[in-house]
C-alpha cells in the first residue's frame, strides 16, 4: 500500500520557517496546522509559551500581546476554534536567539520590546536600548533605568513593563532544560531548526548565533532529535540565491531562495512523518 498521506505540520518560528513552509503548503505537500497563528517566535522560553496556547493551557494576556507577538495587520492571538494541536503530524520548532525577555513571568519579544519600547522615544529609548544590550552582553538579571526621565510619549503601562523587565541571556543549561520541557510537553514528532549560521560579510559567524546553534546540534546529536541545519544549504547553493540583499543577509532568505528552502525542509519533515508511520504500522 503505497502512503500518499499529507503530513500535517504545525509551525513555530520566524519568516525562516513561515515562509518557506508556505510555498510548500501552496505546492499541497503539506497540511499547515497552525490555527491561523502565523506570528513569530524567536527564544525558547517563546516558543513554550506557544505551544501552551496552541494546547489551550495558555493565552496571551491582552496588556503584554503586542511585547508578546506583534499585533500588526490583525494578528490572531488565540488558535481558531476548530484548531486541533492533536492532528498535527510533525512540528517544526525554530530556535534563533538566546536572548530572552520576561515581563513579570511572561516571555516577551526582543523585538517588540525594541519596536514599542526604544525606537519612539528618543534619547531615553536609545539609552533603555543600550541599558537592556548591557544586561544582556553582562549577564545581569535586570536592566538599568534611563537617567532621562519617561518621556510623555511612554504610556502608563508601558512605564510599568520598563520597570519591571528582566533580561536572559541562556547558558547551555537553560537551553537544554528548555529542551527537555519541550520533548515532555509535546509527545509529537518534532523537526527542530537551527538559524542561519555561515560566515558574513567580514568572514566570521555571528557568535552568539553560532554558540546557539552548537548546543541545538548537540542535544538533537545525543537525543536522535531530528534537525534541520540551514549552513548545509551553501555546499550546493550560492548565498546570493538563498540570501537576502544579494547574499548578505543573514537573517533572511531572498524570495528566490524560499522554494528552495522549503523543499529541504520538507524533505525532513517526509523523513519524520514516513520514521513515524512505519512504527505505527509495526504496532498494529
Amino acid at each position: 500500500m503505497e502512503n500518499t498521506a499529507i503530513p500535517s505540520v504545525t509551525i513555530i518560528g520566524t519568516c525562516r520557517v513561515h515562509d518557506t513552509l508556505r510555498k510548500v503548503n501552496e505546492k499541497k505537500y503539506i497540511n499547515l496546522n497552525n490555527g491561523g497563528m502565523n506570528t513569530f517566535v524567536h527564544s525558547l522560553p517563546e516558543i513554550i509559551k506557544r505551544l501552551r496556547v496552541f494546547s489551550r493551557e495558555s493565552k496571551y494576556s491582552p496588556e503584554i500581546v503586542g511585547l508578546q507577538v506583534g499585533v500588526r495587520k490583525g494578528v490572531t492571538t488565540e488558535p481558531d476554534k476548530d484548531f486541533n494541536f492533536e492532528e498535527t503530524d510533525v512540528i517544526v520548532i525554530e530556535i534563533s536567539t538566546l536572548k530572552a525577555i520576561y515581563y513579570e513571568n511572561q516571555p516577551l519579544q526582543f523585538n517588540e520590546v525594541n519596536r514599542l519600547l526604544c525606537t519612539p522615544h528618543g534619547d531615553f529609548g536609545i539609552e533603555l536600548r543600550n541599558n537592556i544590550n548591557y544586561a544582556f552582553n553582562n549577564n545581569e538579571i535586570s536592566i538599568l533605568l534611563p537617567g532621562h526621565p519617561f518621556p510623555e510619549t511612554v504610556s502608563e503601562n508601558h512605564r510599568q513593563i520598563i520597570a519591571n523587565l528582566k533580561p536572559k541571556l541562556m547558558d547551555e543549561q537553560d537551553i537544554r532544560e528548555h529542551l527537555d520541557l519541550i520533548y515532555q510537553y509535546v509527545k509529537k514528532p518534532i523537526l527542530f531548526v537551527n538559524h542561519i549560521n555561515v560566515e558574513g560579510v567580514n568572514g566570521k559567524k555571528i557568535t552568539s548565533r553560532n554558540r546557539l546553534c552548537k548546543i541545538i546540534q548537540k542535544y538533537c546529536t545525543e537525543h536522535s532529535f531530528a534537525l534541520f541545519e540551514p549552513s548545509t544549504l551553501f555546499s550546493n547553493h550560492d548565498k546570493k540565491t538563498l540570501l537576502g540583499k544579494d547574499g548578505t543577509d543573514l537573517a533572511h532568505y531572498a524570495r528566490s531562495g524560499l522554494e528552495i528552502v522549503g523543499m529541504e525542509q520538507y524533505g525532513k519533515i517526509l523523513e519524520i512523518f514516513n520514521a513515524q508511520n512505519s512504527r505505527d504500522s509495526s504496532h498494529h
